[in-house]
């Protein structure tokens, strides 16, 4: 007699295919979770992280999982409302939760809210506003927050600049223009990551982010940043990861990049030129940056062939380019050297 059905069986191979032993992770996408299936998963006494994704859990299995020795748990896209966010958050123990895509609404991120020791939530595309961000803050140890998708307004950064220990913040997609006062807020807590993809920020804001001391990683992709403004007074403390790509820049927009120092920067698909790529590279050799990895599209160019603009690694991209740099200069060299007087020719 078999010891489960049929389909109960094939969830289990499943199971079994996909758990990793040695960091006690198991993954899986596209499953519907019904209490016997949550049953099978912690069988598996040791698994401390578990992945399931794009289907569906039910409340029964819900609990089940909730009372579980489990410390981080993706169950993004799964259909989960704000009963489900309550019967999740009976589990004290979790420190990283990804309820993306679930329609918790306020009411569930206030349930959300009693999960005290979380370090790391995603709640992206969850309908959660003001009030559920007021909840979120008062998770005392919150350090990475993601909220992509989700209709926030300046009230909702009053809740966010009481998170002082907060470090990594994603806002992408939340439609946040280029209000200053929201912009100023961000400056109030010592934020070493963010990114505002898709938010329709200008130049004016790009200008107060650059004066945040503690930023490393900023992605402004997909905004309307036409010129890139830095403060002349504000040194920044820390090298940049810097995403600007999608944005209309072009070449005059670039005149104050070179003022930033830069780790890593993603220029592709801002209208930039071979003029444009040119005068960033000649700066970056000239100042001696400690650059580290540059993207450019495969603009159409005479000087730059197509596999230079197709490298991201700085180091080879500088000295590859100053090796075409220079050899350009010597054949301008060599040609001053030739003065041609009617049909003689002399050495210079």
């Amino acid at each position: 007699m078999p010891l489960f059905s049929d389909s109960l069986e094939d969830f289990a191979q499943k199971v079994r295919a996909r758990v990793n032993h040695v960091d006690r992770t198991l993954a899986l996408e596209g499953e519907h979770i019904g209490a016997a299936e949550a049953d099978f998963i912690t069988t598996f006494d040791a698994l401390h992280r578990i992945h399931l994704s794009g289907g569906t859990i039910d409340d029964k299995a819900l609990h089940i999982l909730a009372g579980a020795d489990i410390r981080i748990l993706h169950v993004k896209n799964n259909a989960i409302g704000p009963n489900g966010a309550r019967i999740l958050s009976r589990n004290t123990n979790l420190v990283e939760l990804d309820i993306s895509g679930n329609p918790i609404g306020e009411e569930g991120a206030e349930y959300i809210a009693a999960v005290k020791n979380l370090r790391k939530l995603i709640a992206s595309r969850t309908g959660v506003g003001a009030k559920g961000l007021d909840a979120f803050a008062s998770l005392p140890h919150l350090y990475r927050l993601e909220l992509d998708g989700n209709p926030l307004d300046g009230g909702s950064f009053l809740a966010i600049a009481r998170m002082k220990q907060l470090r990594v913040l994603s806002l992408n997609a939340c439609n946040l223009g280029d209000d200053p006062d929201i912009l100023q807020i961000l400056g109030d807590i010592k934020l070493e990551r963010l990114f505002l993809t898709d938010n329709a920020l200008d130049d004016s804001a790009l200008l107060h982010l650059s004066r945040l001391p503690s930023l490393r990683q900023l992605g402004a992709s997909r905004n309307q940043i036409q010129s890139i403004q830095t403060d002349p007074e504000i040194e920044h403390r820390n090298p940049l990861w810097l995403d600007l790509s999608h944005n209309p820049i072009g070449d005059d927009g670039l005149q104050n990049l070179l003022a930033l120092v830069l780790v890593e920067i993603d220029l592709r698909s801002t209208n930039i030129t071979e003029i444009g790529i040119r005068k960033l590279l000649d700066g970056w050799i000239r100042e001696k940056r400690n650059l580290r990895y540059v993207h450019f599209d495969k603009v159409p160019s005479v000087t730059l062939p197509p596999e230079l603009l197709g490298m991201h690694e700085a180091v080879p991209l500088l000295a590859a380019y100053n090796k075409i740099r220079s050899s350009g200069r010597k054949a301008v060299l060599n040609e001053a050297k030739l003065l041609v007087v009617g049909n003689v020719t002399v050495h210079g």
